[in-house]
């Protein structure tokens, strides 16, 4: 079933508007722009994990991750999408449009991926929603106000609380919700985990597209410790904006060894999202921030680019570098060795310098160490000789 034409408008509209900010995106911004930062850490991402993408189809997917993102947020009220939302239901847990018992529904920032707990209320499903603290605060009230009103006038029986993801009790919180009978909705691959887990040591290593990732394991400890399955939900969006919600097979909690249980179901987690991506890499939010979970191989590094010594003129490495300002704190991103360079006033203008126009090498101050580590890293390269 299609979507309607009003909603198909606005995706188009968003489309139209992204293409006119990417083409606006530099290497050297001059202030701090946020959509120029994302759009070059998501493009050192992918040319981390897929070193033989080529440029153009890089930035299709660029521009594919952000018009997921934006959709996203539209989707927060796009209540009625429910009826055109498309069922997979493999987890065979939907009796006439209802779910029955409690799961700890597992989801990925793929698609809409905040229209999966509209579904499971118009469903008559209890959820407990874990948000990160940032979201839970700027966004929480806003969320459960307007969803308790859609579903008071929708008919939807059922219910919503949130929990904040980051707080050292929200493993309690889950356990004590499922043992009323409520479902988790929690998201594996996002910024916060259950009890923030990153800092608190719940965190297990996974194979991703060929890279290792550290991972919040909390989702598999729920299970393991309350004996609830975990049911793993993705969301995909078609070219006609159409979505579709896949419930796969629940993994069932086994065995005495919960670390063993926790490791295997978080790469079994990981496994799924790489398979229901790997046709269209630009369904996936996290290539904005998955270099924040990465355990990098140091090995294999390319080396620096030197500078001739005959050299008129050094110009600014594009391809390979760009400038992300945070603040007012300039840095320098290596998109080939996948790294970050803290950069000092002056020498964020000589790179700016470099971008706009060629840099004669005899009006630089190479006893400023930040301007000569650009030299020694390749982030300004030879132009020609005299």
């Amino acid at each position: 079933m299609s979507v309607d034409a009003h909603y198909a408008r606005k995706a188009d509209e968003l489309i139209v508007a992204l293409r006119r900010a990417l083409d606006g995106v530099v290497s050297a911004p001059r202030q701090s722009d946020a959509f120029n930062n994302a759009y070059h850490l998501c493009d050192a991402n992918l040319r981390y994990f897929f070193p033989r993408l080529p440029r153009e189809r890089r930035e299709a997917v660029i521009a594919e991750v952000i018009f997921q993102q934006r959709m996203a947020v539209l989707d927060q009220k796009q209540y009625d999408l429910v009826q055109t939302t498309r069922l997979r239901d493999l987890a065979g847990i939907f009796l006439d449009g209802r779910t029955a018992g409690s799961h700890i529904f597992c989801t990925y920032h793929a698609g809409s991926y905040r229209h999966l707990f509209h579904f499971l209320m118009r469903a008559g499903t209890d959820c407990v929603l874990f948000l990160a603290g940032n979201t839970l605060n700027k966004q929480g009230q806003d969320i459960l106000e307007g969803v308790q009103d859609a579903a008071r006038a929708r008919g939807w029986t059922g219910t919503l609380r949130t929990v904040n993801a980051q707080d050292r009790n929200s493993l309690l919180f889950g356990l004590r919700a499922l043992r009323r009978g409520a479902s988790l909705v929690l998201y594996i691959d996002g910024n916060a985990g259950v009890g923030n887990n990153k800092d608190n040591g719940s965190m297990v290593p996974v194979e991703f597209f060929g890279q290792q990732l550290m991972a919040r394991a909390g989702i598999a400890y729920l299970s393991h410790l309350s004996g609830v399955p975990v049911v793993p939900v993705v969301c995909r969006r078609d070219a006609d904006h159409s979505l579709s919600l896949t419930f796969h097979p629940p993994i069932v909690p086994s065995g005495d060894d919960r670390e063993q249980y926790a490791a295997s179901t978080t790469q079994a987690l990981y496994r799924l999202l790489e398979q229901s991506v790997a046709d269209a890499l630009g369904q996936w939010e996290g290539w904005l921030y998955v270099e924040r979970y990465l355990q990098r191989n140091t090995d294999v590094r390319p080396a620096a680019r030197t500078v001739e010594e005959g050299a008129a003129e050094l110009r600014a490495d594009t391809g390979r570098f760009a400038l992300l300002v945070y603040g007012e704190q300039p840095v320098l991103l290596d998109k080939a060795r996948h790294s970050c360079l803290m950069l000092d006033q002056e020498a964020a203008d000589v790179f700016r310098a470099a971008v706009e126009r060629p840099s004669a090498r005899a009006a630089l101050d190479l006893s400023n160490a930040r301007i000569r580590k650009l030299l020694d890293v390749g982030a300004l390269a030879s132009a020609g000789s005299p």
